[in-house]
């Protein structure tokens, strides 16, 4: 059909314009924007390694978030003062020094000011005994990670998370401060 007065034309014009005003809005809501997070906590198991005692972590992130998903890159560093100065280990056992890799992040609401996480990532893990002479060991190791956090104020938050090593089998927890730059 030919429509040669505008008055006979049907409304798709119109769902076209709601749609892309839909789509500007919808996009115009998810905050984006580079992230920092800096975490305190501690290893929990310490799965292959082979070293039995637990030790504080500082945990890192830096990264890149869209809306409810987000690329980063990680690191997990320990300090086990055990390992660390002991540097006559008679049995030569290793444990984890730190990992640093890249994951994948989604995020899911609970409700306004607290949301979930989970994310899934690869690395690089080195391994040391503290012994001086030893070679270290690094291997290639997956992560798991899942926490929560609360919006404190504006694009700050504060949450506690746990990280698992799907490889060396090590895992940890730490309360989380993220920054929204």
């Amino acid at each position: 059909m030919n429509y040669r007065n505008d008055a006979h034309r049907p409304r798709l014009v119109s769902i076209k314009r709601v749609a892309a005003a839909a789509a500007l809005l919808a996009s115009a809501s998810a905050w984006a924007g580079v992230q920092a997070e800096l975490g305190i906590g501690e290893t929990l198991t310490r799965g292959t390694t082979q070293d039995d005692k637990n030790a504080a972590t500082i945990d890192w992130a830096l990264g890149y978030r869209y809306g409810d998903i987000a690329a980063q890159i990680v690191g997990i560093d320990e300090f086990n003062i055990h390992r660390d100065f002991h540097f006559d280990s008679p049995d030569h056992t290793y444990g984890f020094n730190s990992f640093i890799g890249a994951r994948a992040v989604g995020y899911v609401p609970i409700v306004p000011t607290l949301e979930g996480y989970g994310g899934l990532g690869l690395g690089h893990t080195h391994l040391t005994n503290g012994v001086w002479g030893d070679p270290d060991r690094h291997q290639v190791d997956g992560l798991l990670s899942a926490g929560l956090q609360w919006h404190a104020v504006g694009l700050f938050t504060v949450g506690a998370g746990v990280d698992y090593l799907t490889k060396t089998h090590v895992s940890a927890a730490s309360v989380r401060f993220q920054f929204g730059l």
